[in-house]
């Protein structure tokens, strides 16, 4: 791989002052400290009502939430009943409102909504009132027919998302209910695909619509993320809480100008729990939310090993601002290490481990002074089940800094 298409698979990101993140500066330590706010200035418990000017050091369109009809029709008014499943009440609500001039909204009320897969269409505004809740299922049934999807950056067939769009404009996702996932426990959960890298079970040069993972005749799946619109142009997700997720919760395919603010993530002791994913998606701002992950809080992506470099779309222009990650895995400091974890992690599935596996010293820490480990990009990246760093000599091999002896790098990453 050439640095030009790894550079550009990336795009541009820039973090303002948060507890997310604290940008590096030539200024003072005294400087860096007044630019920093405190907790309760930051997360979904402060969002402002209208979305401030965005400024970036890059060229970033002014967003602004997407525009719909004064309609509005509850899923009550469709036949959705509290006890029972509701979601061709809520879907039948989502195809009629879009169906109109101008769309509108689908009220989802004070309660709780058992539903399966929800596809979001076109000029349409899905908002939860206050007290309302939408559970999800975790029957397989529920989200089929399998739909097309990006999975750990690989494109493939599969259930998708649990609140689903492809290929549609104008839409959000809003107000201050729930969205719960299935229990860990469930048929989804058991019958995921296991035991392996995602390379395992796909390989590169079989054609996208052969990657079919619907889970009939009790074949396995691949979990469905929490929200995922794909393909789509002016999307907004605001204020909704998302708890229990079976995978990755906001996750972005392939769209354009998306706003996500005053959302809450809770997912810890999820594993792979990912707060917020950008994939392939350019001209974003996530703001004012508060994540507590069981795994990523924020990550910017844009494919996976050789399919990545097949689709070749960047994530670029993407701006957040005044977030709060409470928990999660990965902490960003300085702008040398954030480039690098998002090159890394475009490339590699992940940072490099700087420990040195020495015969003599045992496990060695990279010395501070080498740090950053720096990615070689001669690498055989054909699918093995393996790290394709263990095939590149170059970086494995090095010496151990305690005694000075032939020692090998780690080949995994984070």
């Amino acid at each position: 791989m050439n640095t030009k298409h790894s550079l550009s698979s990336i795009g541009k990101l820039f973090l303002l002052t948060g507890l997310l993140v604290s940008l590096s500066s030539p200024a003072g330590a005294q400087e860096k400290k007044d630019v920093i706010p405190v907790r309760e200035q930051v997360g979904a418990q402060v969002l402002p009502p209208e979305i401030a000017p965005i400024t970036a050091p890059f060229d970033m369109p002014q967003l602004a939430r997407p525009q719909f009809g004064d309609y509005s029709l509850s899923i009550t008014e469709t036949g959705a009943k509290e006890g029972k499943m509701a979601t061709r009440a809520i879907q039948r609500a989502i195809d009629r409102v879009s169906a109109r001039q101008g769309g509108g909204t689908v009220i989802v009320p004070a309660g709780v909504w058992n539903t399966g897969r929800i596809e979001l269409k076109s000029n349409v505004n899905l908002h939860l009132e206050e007290g309302a809740e939408l559970h999800f299922s975790g029957n397989i049934k529920d989200y089929q027919p399998a739909v097309f999807t990006r999975n750990e950056g690989v494109e493939l067939y599969s259930l998708g998302a649990l609140i689903y769009a492809n290929g549609q404009r104008n839409i959000a996702l809003t107000g201050k209910g729930k969205l719960v996932g299935p229990s860990q426990d469930c048929e989804i959960q058991k019958r995921q695909m296991k035991g392996g890298v995602i390379e395992t079970y796909i390989n590169a040069d079989t054609p996208v619509k052969e990657r079919v993972y619907d889970g009939k005749r009790g074949k396995p799946v691949f979990l469905p993320m929490f929200v995922s619109p794909t393909n789509c142009r002016n999307v907004l997700i605001e204020g909704v809480t998302l708890e229990s997720t079976p995978f990755w919760n906001v996750v972005p395919v392939y769209c354009d100008s998306v706003i996500i603010r005053g959302i809450t993530v809770h997912s810890v002791g999820i594993p792979r729990g990912d707060g917020i994913d950008i994939e392939s998606t350019r001209n974003v701002l996530i703001e004012y939310s508060t994540l507590s992950c069981g795994d990523d809080c924020f990550t910017m992506k844009a494919g996976r090993c050789e399919d990545g470099l097949r689709v070749n779309r960047p994530s670029e222009n993407i701006v957040v601002r005044h977030c709060l990650a409470e928990k999660g895995h990965g902490e960003l400091k300085t702008n040398y290490r954030l480039r690098d974890w998002l090159i890394s992690r475009q490339r590699y599935w992940g940072c490099p481990i700087p420990i040195i596996h020495c015969e003599h010293c045992g496990e060695v820490p990279v010395p501070e002074s080498d740090l950053p480990v720096k990615l070689p990009y001669n690498v055989d990246f054909k699918p093995d089940g393996k790290s394709p760093l263990l095939k590149c000599e170059e970086y494995i091999n090095t010496v151990c800094p305690i005694c000075g002896r032939p020692a090998r790098r780690d080949p995994d990453t984070l």
